[in-house]
């Protein structure tokens, strides 16, 4: 989207995004001037002209489903640091490494329907010859400890990695890993706007989705559902495990 804003403006275009994106943005569009939010937009040699906020994109480049694209990245994570993770993945030995991801950092009641504890995981964190990885940001130990007591599985964690703050790292990890499992939260986005392989766990009918079975914003993402009132243990069990399963044996 933001590529086709800048092709079709045909001037000097400046993009403007949270401070920690401002690495990964700068070396995934070279072409344009990317700048933190809250920075000053131009210079009296180089004014503005146009603004558009990146949410109103779609309403322009994606006004049907034939034009959202069928495959390829957004985002280019730092190779040195993709080798680094892939590094300190293989040090956990054998398996399929899958990030895991459980909830949104945003509380509220809405958001709390589409996420669930980490107990819930048992038959993904269960499943044999995968190694599950930590993905999920904030003060989770506590929930990982639980989980932990309650499989007898180690959750991997890279340790002095930042999830929240440090998302080229973040991003290095979603391409390391061989597969992310999450609901619907950054972790999804992010990975998914990288390339790398997801499995998006979402309610039924997610407005991501636009009425389809996939995730027409992130063609790298694999999505399934929950059935209407249920949480998640179900399609962990039934779904996400015997697929996992298949992955391992591939």
């Amino acid at each position: 989207l933001v590529a086709q804003a800048a092709a079709r403006a045909g001037a000097p275009t400046t993009l403007q995004v949270d401070a920690r994106l401002v690495p990964l943005a700068r070396r995934s569009f070279p072409q344009l001037t990317v700048m933190e939010t809250d920075a000053a937009p131009a210079t009296p040699a180089t004014p503005v002209t146009h603004r558009i906020a990146m949410g109103d994109l779609p309403g322009l480049f994606r006004r049907s489903l034939d034009a959202f694209p069928t495959d390829g990245a957004v985002l280019t994570p730092d190779p040195k640091r993709v080798a680094e993770m892939k590094e300190r993945l293989a040090a956990l030995g054998s398996g399929v490494k899958v990030g895991i991801a459980w909830k949104s950092g945003l509380d509220s009641l809405r958001r709390r329907t589409a996420h669930g504890p980490l107990v819930d995981w048992a038959a993904l964190l269960k499943t044999p010859g995968i190694v599950p990885v930590c993905v999920q940001y904030g003060a989770v130990e506590d929930e990982i400890a639980e989980a932990e007591a309650a499989t007898g599985v180690r959750i991997a964690r890279i340790e002095g990695l930042d999830l929240k703050d440090d998302l080229e790292g973040a991003a290095a990890l979603a391409a390391a890993l061989d597969l992310t499992v999450a609901t619907g939260s950054s972790a999804v986005d992010l990975a998914g706007a990288a390339g790398a392989p997801v499995w998006a766990l979402f309610r039924p009918k997610d407005w991501v989705t636009l009425g389809t079975d996939r995730h027409p914003w992130l063609p790298s993402v694999r999505v399934f559902f929950r059935k209407p009132g249920e949480g998640w243990a179900r399609l962990l069990e039934e779904e996400i495990a015997p697929a996992l399963v298949g992955l391992t044996k591939a």
